[in-house]
């Protein structure tokens, strides 16, 4: 299993849910290039193509799903 942080957990669900970039960062009060680097560390741990698409399919299928409300906070 990949480790994702709870920030990257979080961040991957958001993306899942259909938000954006700008959305993600509203809701976490993180700057939009820290979303970039979490995004980036996402692709780069689960060696999914780099696509938001990618994510949120990966996501949907991964051990993470679900796992989300226990990183919100």
């Amino acid at each position: 299993m990949e480790n994702l942080t709870n920030q990257e957990i979080k961040v991957a669900s958001l993306f899942a849910q259909g938000l954006n970039y700008k959305e993600v960062s509203q809701i976490t009060f993180t700057e939009r290039t820290t979303i970039s680097k979490q995004v980036q560390s996402i692709y780069d741990k689960t060696q999914i193509k780099r696509s938001l698409t990618s994510l949120m399919m990966w996501f949907s299928k991964s051990p993470y799903a679900g796992l989300e409300n226990n990183c919100l906070g």
